[in-house]
């Protein structure tokens, strides 16, 4: 089981190890974004292992993460082991068998940080899943850089932290997760929304965008920024409804 961590501590953390000149290009996605912007108190701590950093715009993806890569693993960052994976992958290491960005801190066991790339477009192929994936090559061999079609869709208006990088928005996050699954089933509900907000679904009950994913379904709807906009006015958010 994965151990506690404070949200705010590790992305101080996070911020504080990218690369300035490519912190702009990263934005902060998943349960640590979650938390970080809905949890009331700064102190709670949520259970998650993995600090997901989506590099941002798809044309600069590839180098910003080797870059960020590189500069971490100086750093003395420690890939995680990755299982069937080969670490480090070389020239010679098919595609299927290239591990993913996932790199331990220093003397940290109980996170790491993974890196995804933007998606060239958040309209997925027809007959595809919407993932996409690249090869990246860094001083510590080749990896995969995966990308997902919906997740693009985090772009849009993300939070800059106090720390001076950016954080995905938690409606967006949702979003993303049902238009990847628009047909929602009581039993895959807790699974559609966990990024948004399992960290909180007890903190905050009568959150809008809760009472939203509870109660409406959510029709097909093209996956495009500007047809998100009526979609977010119904989520209530005044973030996004202006």
């Amino acid at each position: 089981m994965s151990e506690l961590i404070t949200p705010r501590e590790v992305l101080e953390h996070v911020a504080r190890s990218i690369p300035e000149v490519v912190r702009d290009d990263i934005i902060i996605v998943g349960s640590l974004a979650a938390s970080y912007q809905l949890l009331p108190d700064v102190q709670q701590a949520i259970r998650t292992k993995d600090v997901d950093g989506m590099l941002a715009p798809h044309a600069r993806a590839m180098v910003s993460a080797s870059r960020v890569t590189d500069q971490l693993l100086t750093d003395g960052w420690v890939p995680e082991n990755s299982g069937n994976f080969e670490i480090p992958g070389t020239a010679a290491t098919s595609d299927d068998r290239l591990s993913v960005v996932r790199l331990h801190p220093p003397g940290v066991n109980s996170w790491f940080l993974e890196l995804l790339g933007a998606p060239p477009s958040v309209t997925p192929v027809e007959g595809t899943s919407g993932r996409g994936t690249s090869r990246i090559v860094t001083i510590g061999g080749h990896f995969e850089l995966p990308s997902f079609s919906y997740l693009g869709l985090v772009q849009f208006r993300p939070t800059l932290s106090e720390y001076k990088i950016r954080i995905a928005l938690p409606e967006m996050m949702a979003l993303a997760n049902l238009l990847h699954h628009p047909t929602i089933q009581p039993q895959t509900m807790r699974s559609l929304v966990k990024d948004s907000g399992r960290t909180c679904r007890n903190k905050l009950p009568n959150h809008t965008l809760w009472q939203w994913l509870e109660q409406c379904s959510l029709p097909k709807i093209s996956a495009a920024y500007d047809p998100c906009i009526p979609i977010m006015k119904i989520v209530g958010s005044d973030r996004l409804a202006r």
